[in-house]
């Protein structure tokens, strides 16, 4: 997984922020352990932020803190100003930059999230968590239909819940109407992450998000 960094100046609100990527996913970070995020946490600011070719430009914003429970805490936001519990992929990434701003021991620490403390690490150059393991399988969703080219839903919580469509082939899949109308759907009250999966013939697998 390459995980990059960089530091550059929110001109309109007058603080640093670091752009990160990781796995597909960029996200814009800010070091909020002694300057707290105020009003860059609003929908509103996170919304302009996040929008690309206006704002930076991102899938969704970090705040690193201070943490009374672990050696560091992350707030993490949805591009539509939604607090999530966890994003693995941010996680990565708030890993990565902690241990550069010289914030914990690369070797081993404890990152606080909305779904609980982790354990974290830089292991052969690259960051490493610990995620919980995934509870609340169900290989059918009954209550929502399928789609066109769909062939199963299922549910997973994974730190936060995913919904997971197995459908024909992930580069046909509607993954921002479809994706936006199951995230929503009242079914999933907290919302949920949306995947697309498809098998291939040598028996590996792609994804959409």
């Amino acid at each position: 997984m390459a995980v990059t960094a960089r530091k550059d100046l929110v001109i309109e609100f007058g603080r640093p922020f670091y752009k990160m990527s990781g796995s597909g996913n960029d996200f814009v970070f800010f070091d909020a352990r002694t300057d707290p995020a105020g009003n860059l946490a609003s929908p509103e600011a996170i919304d302009r932020l996040c929008a690309r070719g206006l704002g930076i430009g991102a899938d969704g914003v970090v705040f690193l803190e201070k943490s009374r429970t672990a050696d560091i805490g992350l707030r993490y936001y949805n591009r539509d100003g939604t607090l999530a519990d966890l994003c693995g992929n941010a996680s990565l990434c708030a890993t990565r930059l902690a241990t550069e701003l010289g914030a914990v021991d690369p070797a081993g620490f404890r990152l606080e999230t909305g779904s609980g403390v982790l354990g974290a690490r830089i292991r052969d150059g690259l960051p490493e968590i610990d995620l919980a393991p995934v509870q609340d399988v169900a290989t059918t969703v009954a209550a929502v239909q399928l789609g066109q080219d769909e062939s199963k839903i299922g549910f997973a919580l994974a730190g936060v819940p995913h919904v997971v469509i197995s459908c024909h082939s992930v580069d046909k899949a509607d993954v921002v109407g479809r994706g936006a109308a199951l995230r929503y759907d009242r079914t999933f009250p907290q919302g949920a992450n949306v995947n697309f999966v498809e098998k291939t013939e040598n028996g590996s697998w792609r994804y959409r998000t």
